[in-house]
């Protein structure tokens, strides 16, 4: 390797970690703007909705009154959908009455 080629490939070094010292110290995202609280709340009924798996209604199960079982399980959606309906009913009232954020 010549010492032309040896200064050449330090400087690109040099060069590169400069470029990326300002990423360790300042903000790299910035995102301005307000969070509207009916958004969120619609938001966080469908993160709800996708987020209640299979195994999360099958651990709840046993909880559940065994007479009231058919009932929650034949309404719309199942008993998944009776959760999410009465879960995500209640967040989504209570985040629509917030504040901007």
């Amino acid at each position: 390797m010549t010492k032309g080629m040896r200064t050449f490939a330090l400087s690109g070094v040099a060069l590169s970690v400069l470029i990326l010292i300002p990423g360790l110290f300042l903000p790299v995202l910035t995102v301005k703007g307000t969070l509207n609280p009916i958004g969120v709340s619609d938001l966080a009924y469908k993160i709800l909705e996708q987020g209640m798996t299979d195994s999360a209604v099958q651990t709840i199960r046993p909880l559940i009154n065994p007479q009231m079982l058919p009932f929650l399980e034949g309404g719309q959606g199942g008993l998944k959908g009776a959760f999410v309906s009465a879960i995500g009913t209640q967040v989504s009232n209570q985040l629509k009455t917030g504040e901007q954020i």
